[in-house]
Parts: structure tokens; C-alpha cells; sequence
């Protein structure tokens, strides 16, 4: 047990993430003026001192021109509520599917899957439709996965969720396609099957509270001693599958079931309500923390799938948790936070401890597969489904929302706050200098050699320089979430030198560059852009430099 610390509740109108639709469908937002939220500013990130708003930022509003009536319902609106999202090589993400409503937040609610994509271009800022519709049809609840060659793999999920037509699990569509974005900026055909209605495999569903996982290994598995899989999935069976995603690749033998990839513990084909987050270690591995709400034993656990090994490793956490949050921490670290524990009383624990309480963070470390709970001066919310957390550039975590007894959907806790781990107090941070310090540092996949300028403290010497890939976690997993550690080569006063790892491991993108002190206390974080080759890294570089 280890003290970490944890600021003052915000408010979300603190914060000013509201936004309203004009009468034309144009977004606009809802600001609160800087002097109502120099609390807020103080306590939870300096995103812009200098703006007259501390929290502005860019939203998007419901398409209401999209479809007035479905099956004879008027409709609200078409909302990126329930879509899959993904961030794409130059920034842009990626919005697939979602919601179109009748009756919203009534006991008559319709709610139908989109057939769409969209996509979000910051800085301009703006939401364009791809006018290519998915081939799978309507999807509500998917998933968007980045592939190593900047595809996107998009599961079928729910064809609707509430409908005249079926209701939860009578509208699974388990499908998958692949959206190319180069393709579609290309102006070409952007969509691919690649699993049809006669191949689709459902294992791959998702349940009501979490999305089926994609995780692009760093080591393909080599399947009957020829065929090479590449990427895992996880949905609410809690079975591991691994995809081929070679086009050449018959259909038929896309997917493979490794023998040992069933989660362990009384699930009975429903790890429901878990969370996870992909590692790099060992060849690659998954982590899978709680769910299984019929399991006591797989509510506590923290189980690790070997892909190379096929096999599982349990590890009980000793706190029970239904939908917790999963985050990478710059250190290689997992922070497992929030979550619902049924058999607490709520109301009575509200200022005080209970049994295997989820409200006390924990911090697990794949290198050595320890777990240790970290002490709080006091106590959060109780934060269920519905609940997030993300990592912030000075090492921080922002957990918010998550429903309690009191409320269901629609009833979030409607606070954030920042969760300061302990390994912030460990004495002085490094500190990323030179031109590290005021920019984008542009890296290559495989790029050897790389200086930085640092000053501060002494960085560790394996893991003194880490890539995190922001997350865009729902529903208790960050699809985009990439802890890749780069190799030292050389360390001395004010410089290190590193290697990039190669495409499978560092995977082209915008990534949080973080240098790691000798003692594990993080920098705060600069940004890295990683490129496929030099060439797209200097046209990049070219582009800034005249103002594009």
C-alpha cells in the first residue's frame, strides 16, 4: 500500500463541455467564462492560460438532418453516443457508427445502430460523413481497431439495441469489415468484408456494458506452421481469438481459437463487464481486470493472456470489480481504478471504508505481475458503469462520471477529478529541453539513434523514455492505449539516446513522449508523432514549417 493523492471534485459545467445545436444542425458551444473555473483550471490541467475560456474546446451536435422517421418513429437525432472511435496515423479519428433515437430517456425509447462513418479532423476543426456506407449495415456498440498498416477493423456489434424489430442481444451482428482510410482519401471504394453473415464468428460479441477488444499484437502467432495472425480479439464470451489480416487470406481461416484462450473462473461464456488493456511484454499479452459478475473469484482477478504461450496467469487483486477502468502509466505500471462492487451498501460506506471497496485505486505491474492498492487521504465516489479515466501529460489520471446505486443511465456522477498516483512523490521529475521541450519530436518506426536533450533528474536506464498512445476509452477499454518502451543506447549528463522499436511495436501515430526518472517519477509529456518511413516524417516537417 503506497499514499497517492486525489484533488477536489469538478463539476462537468465547471468544466464547460456542453454543447447545443443551432437550428441548421451546426454545433456550438456552451462556455463558461475563465473566472468561474480558475478552480477547476487549478486542479485539473492548464490546457490554454493564456484563452479567455480555460475549457474551450471542439464538440459536434447531433445530425438532425440525417433521418426525420425511422420505421415510422420520428427520430431525435444521429449521435457518436455508442459509436466505435479510432485515432488514425496523422491525428484525424475516426467515428463508426452510433445511435439514431426516438423517444430519448423514455420507457418507449428507440434506439437504432448507423450504417455510417464519420470522421474528425482537429484544428480545422470539423466532422465529415464518409459517404461509403458500411457493408455490415447498422452497428451499434462497435468496435474500431487500429490494424499495424493503419486500417481500421470494425466489428458488426448490435445491428439496433432497442427496436420494433429485437431488443440487447436478439440484434448481435457479428461481422467484421476493415475501413481503409487511405482508400477513402483517395477518393476509392474504402470498406472491405472481412468477415461475411456466413463466416461471422460469435465469439467476437460484445456485451451490453463493454466493447469486443482489438489489439494488434507485437508478435504475430504462427497458426499450423504457415499462417500468421496478428491481432486478438476479446469480446463478452471471454474467449481469445486471433485474426489473419492478410487480404489473400481465405475467409474461412481468417479466424482462429487458440486451445488455451478461454478466461479462467465460473463465467460460463460471460466475462461481461470487465476491463482490459494490451501489453507489450513477453510477446504480447492482455490484461483482463473484474467482470464476470456471477464469478466472486473473477471479480477480484487480474488474469494475463500469453499470446505466444497461450495460457493464462491469475493474479487476485483482492478487491471485487464490475466495469473498472484500465490506464497505462508512463512507468509501464497498469492503474486499475473505479468500478461497482454489488454487495456494498453504498449509502452506509459513503464516508468510510468497505469490504474489497473499488473506490481505492490499484496499481499492477506486468514486468513482475505484483499488485499493490494505493492509500487515499479520502475517498471518491463510487463510480460504476459508465464511469472514465485517462492519463494526463504530468502523469496524472482524470477519472469521472460512472452511475451508483442511486442512479442508472442517465445519472452519472456528473464530476471529474484527478487521481495523482504515488509515484509522483518520489522526488524530482526529469525534463524533456531543446527542441523536444517546444515541439512535436517527429520519430520513424525502427529509427535508431535518436538524441534527446534533458535536464533534471537522472532518467532509469530501462525505462527512462516510453511512447504512450492516448486512449479514447469507453466502456472500461482504451482501444488505442500502447505502452512501447524504447530502447537506450546511450546515457550521459543532459542526453540520451534511444532506438524507435519497429512497426509492430510502435504503431504510426500521435503519441505522449515521457522520460522516467531513475527513481520512476515521470516528465511531464511532450508530444511524438511517429511516421511509417523518413519520407512521410520530412513531408510532415515540411508542411509545419510553411504553416500547413
Amino acid at each position: 500500500r503506497r499514499r497517492a493523492a486525489l484533488t477536489v471534485r469538478v463539476t462537468y459545467e465547471q468544466l464547460a463541455l456542453l454543447s447545443r445545436a443551432d437550428s441548421d444542425g451546426a454545433a456550438r458551444e456552451l462556455v463558461v467564462p475563465r473566472a468561474a473555473q480558475a478552480h477547476a483550471a487549478h486542479h485539473i490541467e492548464r490546457i490554454d492560460e493564456d484563452s479567455e475560456y480555460a475549457f474551450k474546446r471542439d464538440v459536434v451536435a447531433f445530425d438532425d438532418a440525417a433521418a426525420p422517421r425511422q420505421d415510422d418513429h420520428p427520430v431525435a437525432g444521429d449521435a457518436v453516443y455508442c459509436a466505435g472511435h479510432a485515432h488514425l496515423d496523422d491525428g484525424r479519428v475516426l467515428y463508426v457508427g452510433g445511435a439514431r433515437y426516438a423517444y430519448m430517456s423514455t420507457p418507449y425509447e428507440h434506439e437504432w445502430g448507423l450504417d455510417y462513418a464519420r470522421l474528425y479532423t482537429p484544428g480545422a476543426p470539423s466532422m465529415s460523413r464518409v459517404e461509403a456506407r458500411i457493408p455490415l449495415g447498422r452497428s451499434w456498440y462497435p468496435t474500431a481497431g487500429v490494424l499495424h498498416d493503419g486500417r481500421v477493423l470494425v466489428t458488426g456489434a448490435f445491428r439496433d439495441y432497442a427496436t420494433d424489430a429485437c431488443v440487447g442481444e436478439a440484434c448481435l451482428n457479428p461481422q467484421l469489415n476493415v475501413f481503409d482510410v487511405a482508400a477513402h482519401d483517395r477518393g476509392d471504394e474504402p470498406w472491405r468484408v472481412w468477415l461475411d453473415e456466413q463466416h461471422a464468428e460469435p465469439d467476437l460479441n460484445p456485451g451490453e456494458r463493454e466493447y469486443t477488444r482489438v489489439f494488434a499484437l507485437p508478435t504475430p502467432v504462427l497458426v499450423d506452421g504457415w499462417r500468421t495472425h496478428d491481432t486478438l480479439l476479446l469480446g463478452k464470451a471471454g474467449r481469445v481469438l486471433l485474426l489473419d489480416t492478410y487480404d489473400a487470406t481465405p475467409m474461412g481461416k481468417r479466424v482462429h481459437k487458440p486451445a488455451g484462450g478461454a478466461r479462467p473462473g465460473k463465467c460460463w461464456a460471460a466475462s461481461d463487464q470487465s476491463s482490459a488493456v494490451p501489453l507489450m511484454t513477453r510477446g504480447g499479452e492482455l490484461l483482463v481486470v473484474g467482470g464476470c459478475k456471477g464469478d466472486a473469484d473473477t471479480l477480484r482477478a487480474i488474469d494475463v493472456y500469453n499470446v505466444q504461450e497461450d495460457k493464462w496467469t491469475r493474479i487476485d487483486s483482492g478487491i471485487e470489480r464490475a466495469v473498472p477502468a484500465t490506464v497505462l502509466l508512463p512507468d509501464g505500471t497498469v492503474l486499475i481504478v473505479n468500478g461497482e462492487n454489488e454487495a456494498i451498501d453504498q449509502a452506509e460506506f459513503a464516508t468510510r471504508d468497505a469490504p474489497s471497496d473499488p473506490r481505492h485505486p490499484q496499481i499492477f505491474d506486468p514486468d513482475t505481475l505484483t499488485v499493490h492498492t494505493e492509500l487515499l487521504d479520502e475517498l471518491d465516489a463510487f463510480r460504476g458503469y459508465h464511469n472514465t479515466a485517462a492519463l494526463l501529460p504530468d502523469g496524472g489520471v482524470l477519472v469521472g462520471g460512472g452511475f451508483n446505486q442511486r442512479g442508472d443511465v442517465g445519472c452519472e456522477n456528473a464530476d471529474v477529478r484527478v487521481f495523482y498516483p504515488s509515484y509522483l512523490a518520489n522526488g524530482e521529475r526529469p525534463e524533456a529541453a531543446g527542441d523536444a521541450a517546444s515541439g512535436v519530436t517527429r520519430l520513424v518506426q525502427g529509427e535508431r539513434g535518436v538524441r534527446l536533450a534533458f535536464r533534471g533528474a537522472a532518467l532509469h536506464r530501462d525505462k527512462g523514455v516510453a511512447l504512450l498512445r492516448p486512449q479514447a476509452l469507453t466502456h472500461s477499454y482504451g482501444q488505442a492505449q500502447r505502452y512501447v518502451r524504447c530502447a537506450i543506447t546511450a546515457l550521459r549528463d543532459g542526453e540520451v539516446m534511444f532506438d524507435v522499436p519497429d512497426a509492430r511495436v510502435a504503431m504510426a501515430g500521435v503519441y505522449h513522449l515521457f522520460l522516467l526518472s531513475d527513481k520512476g517519477v515521470p516528465s511531464i509529456a511532450t508530444v511524438a508523432h511517429v511516421y511509417r518511413t523518413v519520407k512521410a516524417r520530412d513531408a510532415a516537417a515540411a508542411a509545419k514549417g510553411k504553416g500547413g
